[in-house]
This record gives C-alpha cells, sequence and structure tokens, in this order.
C-alpha cells in the first residue's frame, strides 16, 4: 500500500506498494523516483544546511530526481560535528546533464578544476543555478553571472531557502512553489530579535546533543538542528541510529553515517527526534526504539521531536495527554495517539518539546539553546547561522492558506510518501 495524505492526515490507500509485492518493484522503483536530475554540487567543507535546505524545495520539483554528487564518494561538513554524507551519483552519467544545480563550494578550500569544469558544462543545460555562500566563488571561477532569474546567488542559512522558493516559482509556477513551502511548513518565527553577526559568550557551558537518524527520515528535520547545534563552541554530538548502518533520506539522495547506535548511546542534554513519512511509520513500529525513547522520555536531559517525529515520541506513550505540534498533515493521527494537537511553531514542557513540519526544526533548535545557554547565546547563534528568513510568500502555515496552495502541498506531500514507501520496499526486496 502507499499514503495518501489528506487534509485531515495520513491515510493509508492500496497502490505503489501492492505492485512492488507482486513483483514490479524494479519498474515501480524506477517511475516513482523522477527523471529531471536537480543536482547538489557537494565539496568536501561545504555547509549541509547550504546543500540540504534548498534541495527540500527544489529536489521535489515536478519530475525532480535528487542527487547529491561530488568528485569524491564522500565529504565531511564544515560545521564542527561528525557528519559525513555520500555521493548518490558521480559527476558523469546523468548528473552531467542537470535540470537544476544546486552549489554551496567550500568552507575551507577553493573550487577544484573538476567541480568548475562539471559546473561550467552543466550550466549548458541547467534551467536553473542556486550558487548558496561559498558557491559563488565556484561561479565566478566558471565564468558564470547571477542574473536572477536562471542564475541566483544569495546567502547562506535561510538565504539559501527563500531563494530556492523564489527560483522554484520561475521553474514551475507560484502556486505550486507556494505548495512547496507549505509542505516544508516554512513559517519562520526566528526566536531572537535580528542582529549583526555577534560573538558567543565565552562562559559557555558543554553540551552533549544526539539527533536520531532512521531510514526514510527528511533530511532537513535532522540538518537544520544539526546545524544550528554545531555553532555551540566545544559541543559533542551524536548521529544515532537503531543499528551500525548508513542511513538514507526520504527521498533517497542524501546518504549518512551514524556515529553511535542506541545500544551504546551516552544521556544526552539534548535529543532530537527527526520526522519523515513512511519511514517515520516503520520507526514508530521498532519496539527497540520505542523501549529506548521511554527510557529517554523518563530520565535526563531535554527531548525534542521535529515534524512528525512527534508520531515516534506519541507512539513511545511520551505525549499521552499533552499539547504537542508536528506537520499540519498528521495532526490528526497525533491526536489518535493520545496527544492534543495544536497549532504552533513548536510547544514546550518542561523536558519534552515538539516542533511543526520540517524547518520548524531550525526555530525550535535555536529557542532549545537560548533556553539553555541563555538567550545572548542563542542571538549570536540565530545571527551567525545566518538565520534572517524573508520567504518570497507567505504560505508557510495551513492556517490561511489558500484552497490550491493546501492541493498542491497535499499533491507534494503524496508523492514524496509513496515514492519514500516505494523505495525503501525495492531495497527491501532487492536485498
Amino acid at each position: 500500500m502507499g499514503f495518501k495524505i489528506t487534509r485531515r492526515g495520513v491515510a493509508l490507500t492500496a497502490g505503489a506498494l501492492g505492485a512492488v509485492a507482486a513483483g514490479g518493484a524494479g519498474w515501480v522503483y524506477m517511475w516513482q523516483r523522477g527523471t529531471k536530475p536537480v543536482v547538489a554540487l557537494a565539496s568536501d567543507g561545504a555547509r549541509i544546511l547550504d546543500l540540504a535546505g534548498p534541495m527540500e524545495i527544489l529536489g521535489r520539483l515536478p519530475s525532480a530526481r535528487p542527487l547529491y554528487v561530488g568528485e569524491t564518494l564522500g565529504w565531511k561538513s564544515a560545521a564542527r560535528g561528525p557528519l559525513r554524507f555520500e555521493a548518490t551519483a558521480s559527476l558523469v552519467g546523468e548528473a552531467s546533464r542537470p535540470d537544476v544545480i544546486i552549489v554551496a563550494g567550500s568552507q575551507t578550500r577553493a573550487p577544484t578544476s573538476g567541480e568548475v569544469d562539471w559546473l561550467r558544462k552543466g550550466a549548458d543545460h541547467a534551467r536553473g543555478i542556486l550558487a548558496v555562500g561559498r558557491g559563488q566563488e565556484m561561479l565566478a571561477a566558471a565564468g558564470l553571472t547571477a542574473d536572477g532569474d536562471r542564475i541566483v546567488a544569495c546567502e547562506g542559512g535561510s538565504g539559501a531557502l527563500d531563494a530556492a522558493l523564489a527560483l522554484a516559482a520561475r521553474l514551475s509556477t507560484q502556486t505550486y512553489a507556494e505548495g512547496l513551502q507549505l509542505a516544508i511548513e516554512y513559517d519562520p518565527a526566528p526566536p531572537f530579535a535580528a542582529q549583526a553577526e555577534a560573538a558567543l559568550p565565552a562562559d559557555l557551558s558543554t553540551l552533549r546533543a544526539g539527533i536520531l537518524l532512521y531510514e526514510g527520515m527528511t533530511a532537513l528535520d535532522a540538518m537544520g538542528p544539526y546545524e544550528v547545534l554545531t555553532r555551540v563552541p566545544g559541543i559533542d554530538i551524536d548521529l544515532i541510529g537503531v543499528a551500525d548502518s548508513a542511513i538514507r533520506s526520504d527521498t533517497g539522495a542524501l546518504h549518512l553515517q551514524v556515529t553511535r547506535t542506541i545500544a551504546n548511546a551516552p544521556t544526552y542534554d539534548l535529543l532530537i527526534i527527526p520526522g519523515g513519512a513512511y519511514g517515520t511509520i516503520q520507526a514508530a513500529r521498532n519496539e527497540a526504539l520505542l523501549a529506548w525513547l521511554r527510557e529517554r522520555t523518563a530520565g535526563e536531559g531535554q527531548v525534542m521531536s521535529v515534524c512528525t517525529g512527534a508520531l515516534i515520541l506519541a507512539q513511545s506513550g511520551a505525549l499521552q495527554g499533552l499539547d504537542a505540534t508536528t506537520h499540519w498533515a498528521s495532526r490528526d493521527t497525533l491526536e489518535t495517539l493520545g496527544a492534543n494537537y495544536q497549532h504552533e511553531r513548536y510547544i514546550a514542557h518542561e523536558r519534552l518539546t515538539t516542533a511543526a513540519g520540517v524547518s520548524a526544526g531550525i526555530d525550535v533548535t535555536l529557542a532549545a539553546l537560548g533556553r539553555m545557554l541563555g538567550a545572548e547565546a542563542g542571538a549570536a547563534i540565530q545571527a551567525q547561522l545566518p538565520y534572517a528568513p524573508n520567504p518570497p510568500f507567505r504560505s508557510g502555515a495551513f492556517q490561511g492558506a489558500r484552497p490550491e496552495v493546501i492541493e498542491a502541498a497535499t499533491q507534494i506531500l503524496q508523492h514524496n510518501a509513496t515514492t519514500s514507501a516505494v523505495r525503501m520496499n525495492f531495497l527491501k526486496h532487492r536485498h
């Protein structure tokens, strides 16, 4: 069965997974995965938010096939922390004729001749190019100039999300772009007043943070908080899996390696549970994970969910009778699991916090650090990210969204859920 995401939640329907079970996994998977390469050119030392943020938008354009490519198999993020991610394609083959290009450059080195040559050639085919932050250096090295139309340059952080939405409108329609914004619930609420980049206080407490990774999670649910956390000096961050294996995002595009498993994870000051679609439902059925979460929510430290990660927390029993929030499309599901859904950007209790869809992970992590380290530290991290969102449309909140935007978002979410389910079951059957 596949998913149908309705205005009132997630419903299961007969569909694509039936074809997989009947032996049609290969052709269904090929049909679902898209034909137009949306390529994030990843470099060692890139900022993951500057790649994963735009990919969450542009990688869900009609018929998009999101790919992370580079000269090497894997890369290390520029930020402090253990994040390593792997390519889903090489610079040759399908990535050599990209439909859309996202380039974030490197914070630690100059562009290589191979990267520049690929970008120059790929630009001949691409309908749109987004250069984020240091990606503008690679753009210049390739002899390309931002024109604000086909080729767009922007700051990193929230600037990449804003620019990706504007580019999506030009590559599709404004209604579809607004649907993309609603799908990731990009209704930003920075918790601190905007300020120029400021130094962090020198006397910050050392923090230990963990982010759960699981097959089929939504990349930005985890990578938004990760990018925020890495701005804290001296922080220890673990990427936690149920098993010691590579994790693929819901689109299959982002491949991440866990650094700890639930069997050997220590106590955390802050534990983050990201969401997804089909992968989240599978995670919420994992008894070992649920037992581990029951221990964590009954012990010390803060536990925080992003998007449908709240469904995993609720399945563990942690949200029983509590006011909580999640992605707008899963609000009824959350209530069937015993929580009281509230339409808020995030809801904080003494030790449990739930956040709305996808992009809310940035807001809620900043707010959590403000509570734990002080408002001065939170404001400085927000400025350094940088996080001063100015989306081109005001369509990130379900309440007040136009019917045609809700319909576009619903179709995007349904396609994403079905594609994720087909991919995960195809790989399961193949192995």
